[in-house]
């Protein structure tokens, strides 16, 4: 479903800790009330990407072992995973 939104209003309106706003076929729109100094731990996605954009407050995002700050007006895209085979799949768990 197409989608087109002022993802800044919905990001500081949100309440919820996360909240996923649109999801299509590749790509997942997520909005996140991160309480200061919490957390949100490791995530890995295997189905589709995850776009986040930030609002207000600031942090660290460490991707791929790379520690990067957010603050407000960044984005971070966290790449899915795409396994075209189940033997892909469970060669890429067994390097986990």
């Amino acid at each position: 479903m197409p989608f087109n939104e002022d993802i800044l209003a919905r990001a500081k309106g949100n309440a919820f800790f996360r909240e996923v706003v649109s999801t299509g076929p590749h790509a997942q729109v997520v909005v996140m009330s991160i309480p200061p100094a919490g957390e949100i731990g490791e995530e890995v996605h295997h189905d589709v990407d995850q776009v986040l954009a930030f609002a207000e407050g600031e942090g660290v995002a460490v991707l791929e072992g790379q520690r990067t700050p957010v603050t407000p007006g960044r984005l971070v895209h966290v790449p899915g995973t795409i396994h075209r085979t189940k033997a892909d799949a469970d060669a890429d768990e067994e390097h986990a």
